[in-house]
């Protein structure tokens, strides 16, 4: 059988299609070309709210569904970058590339939903810490 050996990888990336962004791919660079591993089209998206809001700036709710819509899509690319990372010889890490939209600089629900994440990590390393008797 024939596959992917993504250790070879320079890059994982997660790309969306213009608004209301309905196909999100996932994917990984390699020194020849860009191989999609992923395609999923969103079924939920409306073609008419397509054309309604081409060429507008996101709302703040269009941002948070964007968010929730794609996040299984991203942390699938993010466990990638990990599994790719420790298989390397060197362990050097590879770099994930998304869209701007879905980043934490330019959508404040990914913002939130990374810092509720971080806080939560950081509790459960201090509550370990504390059960932890040297």
């Amino acid at each position: 059988s024939s596959g992917i050996n993504a250790e070879y990888g320079e890059n994982v990336f997660v790309d969306l299609s213009s608004k209301p962004w309905s196909t999100q791919t996932l994917g990984v660079k390699t020194q020849q070309d860009r191989l999609k591993l992923l395609e999923v089209d969103d079924v939920w998206c409306d073609a008419a709210e397509e054309e309604d809001s081409a060429g507008l700036e996101p709302t703040h709710e269009e941002l948070g569904e964007l968010m929730l819509r794609t996040e299984w899509v991203v942390k699938a690319a993010a466990q990638l970058v990990y599994l790719t990372s420790v298989n390397r010889f060197n362990n050097a890490r590879v770099p994930l590339y998304v869209p701007k939209l879905v980043s934490a600089e330019a959508n404040p629900w990914v913002e939130m939903r990374d810092s509720l994440w971080r806080d939560g990590v950081k509790f459960k390393l201090e509550k370990s810490r504390k059960d932890y008797v040297p």
